[in-house]
């Protein structure tokens, strides 16, 4: 499916990993917020207290005020307990396209190393602002609000918890073949396991357990899940491989991939982020659903620097134009019963 140039590239990649390779992150991503900010750079905490309360708060307050403060000043996300993050994410580093602007290749255009990731919206709305709430009717209380309606109201639990729930979920779903479920409400780890020392555990015990502190409930999910994991792991990796499960990367232009035979008549679902809606005007699109697929895209509901809601609506109206001239039919959820509850 790949290309040896694309080959290559990946390789470029994947080698600049290594933890051999010099990689200063935190200057890299100074850089980009000094160039972003400019002259308001000084007054960028003024600028982050003004994005949250006009557009974070109205639409993911479980994002709370100071976990978006901080990941935009120092692009920490997840923070447990008191532990120090000092080794740089080296995967944050990447490539683009730019102009020199000096030396003996100037004018000409490179490829050029640095943090050019979001800076903005943050990696909160993947997993953190909600979750199947189907599957475990415990999973209600993990979004309580205390005081609600008051000018004192707050989210008893965080993105970062239900983050860390949404993970676990997947993960045991993989697994162990089945769905996750809190045993104890508002303690996310509850459900990780039932035996301990060979015995049954009882609820007394996971009270207690609802009652430790967040690094003490880390130490014991890292036990339950590697006992969890020695045994069902052998079952699952072979049900897997059984299955005939492929990973395949794509790289480059995503409307050559669309006109490739093998990709024909082969998907169920199709997700495409906002930046790449462009490629929804490209009828050959259809081609690679099923029947009764189904193509999902993003709108602009978690764009933050979208500010005014006319801007949201427009963004609204031109993917649900994109889909009606693909003649795919709009089918929104229950949450969602008409475009405008969509931005």
């Amino acid at each position: 499916f790949l290309k040896f140039r694309e080959r290559d590239n990946l390789e470029t990649v994947f080698k600049s990993w290594k933890t051999s390779t010099t990689c200063d992150i935190e200057q890299e991503r100074d850089q980009r917020l000094r160039h972003f900010y400019g002259e308001r750079f000084d007054s960028r905490k003024n600028i982050i207290d003004w994005d949250y309360h006009t557009r974070v708060k109205e639409v993911a307050s479980i994002i709370h005020e100071k976990q978006y403060r901080e990941w935009r000043l120092s692009g920490v996300a997840y923070e447990f307990g008191e532990a120090k993050y000092l080794a740089p994410n080296r995967s944050c580093a990447s490539f683009t396209e730019g102009l020199a602007r000096s030396g003996k290749d100037i004018g000409m255009k490179k490829e050029y190393k640095g943090y050019w990731l979001d800076i903005l919206i943050g990696p909160y709305i993947s997993f953190g602002v909600d979750c199947n709430r189907s599957l475990d009717e415990l999973t209600d209380h993990l979004f309580h609000v205390v005081n609600k309606g008051t000018g004192s109201a707050q989210h008893r639990h965080h993105c970062v918890e239900i983050s860390m729930y949404n993970l676990i979920s997947f993960m045991w779903k993989m697994q162990m073949a089945k769905n996750y479920k809190m045993k104890v409400k508002s303690d996310i780890f509850s459900g990780l396991g039932e035996i301990e020392n060979g015995q049954i555990r009882d609820n007394a015990s996971l009270k207690l357990e609802s009652k430790n502190n967040t690094m003490h409930q880390q130490e014991i999910s890292d036990e339950r899940l590697t006992r969890n994991t020695s045994e069902a792991e052998s079952n699952m990796s072979e049900k897997i491989i059984r299955e005939g499960l492929k990973i395949i990367p794509l790289c480059g232009d995503m409307r050559k991939q669309l006109l490739k035979k093998q990709f024909k008549n082969m998907f169920d679902v199709v997700c495409i982020s906002n930046q790449s809606s462009e490629i929804t005007n490209d009828n050959s699109l259809n081609s690679i659903l099923r029947a009764e697929g189904c193509l999902m895209m993003e709108t602009g509901k978690f764009v933050f620097p979208l500010q005014s809601l006319l801007q949201q609506d427009l963004l609204v109206d031109k993917l649900v134009a994109m889909g009606n001239n693909l003649e795919l039919n709009l089918i929104p959820s229950q949450k969602y019963l008409n475009t405008a509850d969509l931005r």
